[in-house]
């Protein structure tokens, strides 16, 4: 008698809780009107604005490195100047990844030097670049458009490790509106003038021509 109430028992709490279940009481999985998640993609560049020599250099380009900070969600940073994490908006890549990507190519693209490798590859080559990804933020100001903020570390070597040029360079540029709609061309934009503004300082310095020397203005 005691085994078959138990059933009993059983059987309706087991009803209970599929009445509930289809009565939508009670969600599994994600909620149905749960905000939408956008990807954002760092995608390659177009050619670069600065003339440049035909190259004679050979380039390996490192892994880039990066603030922990960054990774697939966005950081906006508000106008009191906190950084916070958004859970909805996403990059497609690890910002570290899809920066040395983009780097690299658009460097091979440039024509500034006559081959551009990963260092993973393990060939010999001239010059090696290593990058540090030190903002890829998107900034929101007490008012009007919001905008993207990239900053790299960008080193320049020969193949003994001479240092020829290292330079923090950053850029900003507008988004569309007040949202972070538009984010990845914007930070395209931002990594174009940032890559034009390196290879015009290195072509001054004279390290795309030539023998390479160590540059004793590296900062």
């Amino acid at each position: 008698m005691r085994t078959s109430l138990h059933a009993a028992a059983v059987r309706a709490a087991f009803v209970g809780m599929l009445a509930t279940l289809l009565a939508g009481c009670v969600h599994v999985g994600p909620e149905a009107d749960a905000p939408a998640i956008r990807r954002h993609a760092l995608d390659l560049l177009p050619p670069p604005t600065v003339q440049l020599p035909d190259g004679v250099h050979t380039l390996a380009v490192r892994d880039f490195d990066s603030r922990r900070r960054y990774e697939a969600r966005v950081v906006r940073r508000t106008p009191e100047g906190a950084l916070t994490f958004l859970e909805n908006e996403r990059f497609v890549e690890d910002p570290r990844e899809c920066v040395t990507t983009v780097v690299r190519e658009a460097l091979a693209q440039s024509g500034a030097f006559r081959l551009v490798v990963p260092a993973s590859g393990g060939f010999e080559t001239d010059l090696l670049l290593d990058g540090n990804v030190l903002a890829f933020d998107l900034v929101e100001p007490k008012s009007g458009p919001w905008t993207a903020h990239l900053a790299l570390r960008l080193t320049l070597a020969d193949a003994h490790g001479g240092v020829l040029s290292s330079a923090a360079l950053d850029a900003e540029r507008p988004l569309p509106g007040p949202s972070p709609e538009g984010l990845g061309p914007a930070l395209g934009a931002c990594l174009r003038e940032v890559l034009d503004r390196a290879l015009a300082a290195w072509r001054e310095a004279g390290v795309l021509t030539g023998d390479p020397a160590p540059d004793s203005r590296a900062r």
